[in-house]
């Protein structure tokens, strides 16, 4: 997937490729955490700390990040999954690491 907006720290925007020249675009709320919400301080940090994140796990590819989803499980119209680069890097755990979770 190619990432194409951070929204708030636990809710991305994606370019995916499902194969076959088929793309997809969706919203991804991230599982398994929580993050503070984009209207307070810490929800905008959170999420200029999101934008690192992404920046710095690129590795320089096209299709930088791997999505896992889960099936049929949605909020507010986005899918529920998770997120990582192609190098193993978990974003859900990376938040909890520097603190993130409310």
């Amino acid at each position: 997937a190619k990432l194409i907006r951070v929204i708030d720290g636990d809710t991305q925007r994606f370019e995916i490729d499902l194969g076959y020249h088929v793309r997809s675009v969706h919203n991804i709320r991230l599982w398994g955490i929580d993050t503070p919400e984009l209207r307070t301080i810490e929800g905008k940090e959170c999420r200029e700390w999101t934008v690192k994140w992404f920046d710095d796990h690129t590795h320089g590819e096209d299709w930088p990040f791997l999505l896992h989803t889960q099936k049929g499980r949605m909020s507010f119209n986005r899918y529920i999954g998770m997120v990582a680069c192609r190098k193993g890097h978990d974003l859900s755990a990376a938040l909890k690491e520097a603190g993130w979770e409310k």
